[in-house]
């Protein structure tokens, strides 16, 4: 996507895009949506993407599962720590948005496909880490065959990724792992963080949050 500046219209296209791609219920799905800013951009407009695609995709989730999506938390940090792949400790049906800002560090990011090797292997989505803890296994061996690059990331620009994070039967997630290719304090690398959860229709909510998220120079380390 070259250019979101002006994104009120793409949005509805993009969150189908990331309702059937990312909220999937089948693993010829990819989990996951990457969508890379060329253009001239400002962090203030990447996290009103961000909340637009959030609030657009909860129309999708709610028509098709009368179910809407709540934040869970919001957060913008420094990350210059290499990940593991893992899934983020939130609720069973969740979806994570990550706004990576331009940055000297360069990165590379990966997506695993742990449903897909579950199929593969007679279990459910949700057996998986009940087969596999995650800090016993060596899950970058084990799913070695269902590994995906985000090969459209370029750490100077401006990205969006959006995650299935689901431990659910309902829609499959994916884990995901962050790689740093150099580390240097002096050169920030800021990641804006949005967890939902999928939540009962009725439980629509207003947040505080939101408006933090939307107007802080704050960095968490």
């Amino acid at each position: 996507m070259n250019n979101l500046r002006n994104q009120i219209l793409e949005v509805d296209e993009l969150s189908y895009r990331a309702f059937t791609e990312v909220l999937r219920n089948s693993t010829s799905k990819p989990g996951f949506l990457h969508l890379m800013i060329k253009d001239c951009f400002s962090s203030y407009q990447l996290r009103q993407t961000m909340v637009y695609l959030k609030k657009a995709m909860a129309k999708q989730t709610e028509r098709k599962w009368g179910k809407t999506l709540n934040y869970q938390w919001l957060s913008r940090f420094d990350q210059q720590e290499n990940t593991k792949f893992h899934r983020d400790n939130a609720a069973d049906e969740s979806v994570l948005i990550l706004g990576y800002e331009p940055s000297a560090i360069p990165s590379r990011l990966f997506i695993a496909d742990h449903v897909a090797f579950a199929r593969a292997n007679q279990l459910s989505p949700t057996e998986f880490f009940d087969e596999y803890n995650p800090l016993l296994t060596d899950l970058g061996k084990l799913l070695k065959q269902h590994l995906t690059e985000v090969k459209g990331f370029k750490h100077d620009h401006f990205n969006i990724l959006i995650i299935n994070n689901s431990d659910s039967d309902l829609t499959y997630g994916v884990l995901h792992k962050a790689l740093m290719l150099e580390q240097d304090p002096q050169k920030p690398r800021i990641v804006n963080s949005m967890m939902l959860h999928l939540v009962d229709a009725s439980k629509s909510e207003v947040s505080l949050d939101e408006h933090r998220f939307l107007i802080t120079d704050k960095v968490d380390k």
